[in-house]
């Protein structure tokens, strides 16, 4: 199938992907624009544009996302085949592979219905792709499961006391005014809500390791404050900032690329999600 890669709705590349129930491959691609943004300076790369959508894909580790497939494919059987992440990569094509930091996304050039019966007799729901769909949504699924963003709030599912816990993790590192004039953060029953400040832009550090090898991550404290020298320079010391974050939360330094950057007229501040 042939996908257009947009920005802004400016087509930057046609993608022609293969992909199956549990699986896709970016196999070939057309240049449509000859005016990059950073992220793809190695374009010459082969697996570039696949690595692109990768780091895009919803979390494996994503709370309950069994059931989100489940009620996507509208059959609770499926639970019985164990762990579902294998089957998440119909969601990302569902939702563009849109993200609310950014205006990326991911369109069929023309539209599509797609089935995966012939893999599965139990995914026999059919999907339809748009090309025009005008969706103002992060995610277009319309599920408790799913993160949605409007009038500059994100709203996403959170256990109970979730948020307290996570505020009182990362305050063990950050002033407790940290993000005052950027976001304001709470919990509402089981819904988590982060309503950011109209003048605040988004930088993902996840877009940050697209040209990186094997010796980058050897050393992937020094990689990840050079490239961000070349993106956003006056960020480099929130962007350390997010490497003793990362160890708190999650216990890897890697896992600073699941941050953030808020920028508000030169100021930033790191962020991580639930």
């Amino acid at each position: 199938m042939k996908f257009i890669l947009k920005e802004n709705q400016k087509p930057l590349f046609r993608l022609y992907i293969d992909f199956s129930l549990t699986n896709f491959n970016v196999y070939d691609f057309d240049i449509l624009s000859n005016d990059f943004p950073y992220v793809f300076k190695n374009l010459k790369e082969k697996n570039l544009l696949q690595k692109f959508l990768n780091v895009r894909l919803i979390p494996k580790d994503k709370e309950d996302l069994d059931e989100l497939i489940s009620e996507l494919y509208e059959n609770n059987s499926i639970k019985n085949k164990g762990r579902l992440f294998n089957y998440r990569y119909i969601i990302n094509f569902i939702n563009r592979f849109k993200s609310f930091t950014d205006n990326y996304e991911l369109v069929p050039e023309d539209n599509e219905l797609i089935s995966f019966v012939y893999e599965d007799l139990d995914f026999d729901k059919i999907f339809y792709l748009k090309n025009n769909c005008d969706c103002n949504l992060t995610y277009t699924l319309c599920s408790k499961y799913t993160m949605t963003f409007a009038n500059h709030t994100l709203t996403t599912f959170a256990k109970n006391n979730e948020i307290e816990n996570y505020l009182s993790s990362i305050y063990k590192i950050l002033n407790k005014n940290y993000y005052n004039g950027f976001v304001n953060i709470k919990q509402e029953n089981n819904k988590a809500i982060f309503k950011f400040n109209e003048d605040v832009t988004f930088f993902s550090l996840m877009d940050l390791i697209l040209n990186m090898n094997d010796y980058d991550f050897q050393n992937f404290d020094n990689f990840l404050i050079e490239e961000t020298q070349h993106c956003e320079p006056n960020s480099v010391d929130s962007v350390k900032l997010s490497l003793k974050l990362a160890e708190t939360l999650y216990g890897v330094k890697y896992e600073a690329i699941k941050a953030f950057l808020l920028k508000k007229n030169n100021e930033y501040r790191i962020f991580f999600f639930l």
